[in-house]
This record gives structure tokens, C-alpha cells and sequence, in this order.
């Protein structure tokens, strides 16, 4: 498994790669510097995950740097930056790539990123919440891995008060995720959302 790590500062890569060793220990990690050395990378190897960083050096702005690399990229994609700007987001989101990695966040949060992205989910920042306009859009795909988590957590009967200690967040975070999930699944109650969830198979596997 080849795993793609660019970023334009090298202390930053040699901590993210630590990480990526530790959870991925069979995994090859590539490093990368600027735009021009991902291009290279990516015609050379086959990737599995690469984990790209938008403002390192170009030859273009990083939106057109972007589309030329998911152009070849057959693995998974992912932005991890130090901008938290959501239309930023957007755009990455919508030329294709899976997640997105603020480099601010608390390093069990980065970890349960990483996971997801492998294990096959879409990862956003808690904070942002992805509409779509297209109407045939997969609502896996607007729905945050933190929220698929929380309606699974829903499906098994716990309060807000348990998900919120199940998932070390505070109850009003619970309770604000809860709100934008049956906003996008247009639920009226708990009951709605978790029927709609299980209509859609969008419950998460997390065991008993």
C-alpha cells in the first residue's frame, strides 16, 4: 500500500508520517514537497491514499493543481491543510477528493480521519456541512463520517447524553449534529432520522 504525504514542511511530514506508520505499519510512505514532485509521484506509483496540502509551491493556482492530480489519482484523496475555509471545502470536495483534514485538529481526531478515509467514508470537519444541489446525489455523500456515527449511536437507543461521552463531545455538539442530520435527511424526530437512515443504509458498523 502506497501512501502519498505533501506537504511543503518537512517537520510537519515527518510527524504525519510517524502516524501513518503506526496505523498503516505495511504501508509505503511517499513524500512530497511542492505540486510539480506530486505529479511526479503520482505517475509513478500507484496510490492507495495521498494526502495533499493546498498551498505548497506550483505552477498554477492549487484549484487547477488539484484537477490535473484527481485527473490520475485512483486511491483515495485527501486535503490536509492549514485553512479551515469552507468554500476551500467545497471546491476540494467537489473535484472529488474524500476528506478533508484541518492541521489544527486534536491528534484523535486526525487518527479517526485517517481511519474512516481507508475504511471507505467521507470525512469533514465537524463544523461544515456539505449541501448538495443535485438532487441525485447519495445522502452518504453529504453526511459527515461524525454524523453517520451519531445516527448509528441514535439507531441503538442512546440519549444525547450518552453519545456525547461514547464520542468525547459535549452535549451541544450532539445535539448541533442532530439538528443539521435531519435538516439533510428532511426528518421531523429522532424516529424519522433513524428510519430513513436505515432505508438508505447509511448506519455504521461500530459493533455491539
Amino acid at each position: 500500500m502506497n501512501i502519498l504525504l505533501a506537504d511543503d514542511h518537512a517537520l510537519f511530514r515527518e510527524g504525519m508520517a510517524l502516524l501513518l506508520n503506526q496505523l498503516f505499519p505495511q504501508a509505503t510512505i511517499i513524500h512530497a514537497n511542492s505540486w510539480v514532485e506530486v505529479h511526479q509521484v503520482i505517475h509513478q506509483y500507484t496510490l492507495s491514499l495521498a494526502l495533499l496540502d493546498l498551498s505548497m509551491p506550483g505552477q498554477q493556482a492549487w484549484e487547477e493543481e488539484l484537477t490535473d492530480v484527481m485527473s490520475v489519482v485512483t486511491g483515495v484523496a485527501c486535503i490536509v491543510s492549514g485553512s479551515s475555509s469552507q468554500e476551500h471545502i467545497k471546491t476540494a470536495f467537489g473535484m472529488g477528493v474524500k476528506g478533508y483534514i484541518p492541521k489544527t485538529m486534536a491528534m484523535a481526531d486526525m487518527v479517526s480521519a485517517l481511519q474512516c478515509l481507508m475504511a471507505g467514508g467521507i470525512y469533514l470537519p465537524d463544523n461544515v456541512w456539505l449541501q448538495t444541489t443535485d438532487p441525485g446525489a447519495s445522502t452518504s455523500s453529504v453526511l459527515t463520517w461524525r454524523q453517520r456515527e451519531l445516527l448509528t449511536l441514535l439507531a441503538k437507543g442512546n440519549s444525547n447524553k450518552q453519545m456525547a461521552a461514547l464520542l468525547t463531545l459535549t452535549e451541544g455538539t450532539v445535539k448541533r449534529h442532530l439538528h443539521n442530520i435531519f435538516r439533510i435527511l428532511d426528518a421531523n424526530n429522532r424516529v424519522e432520522a433513524v428510519n430513513i437512515a436505515r432505508e438508505r443504509n447509511l448506519l455504521l458498523n461500530l459493533g455491539a
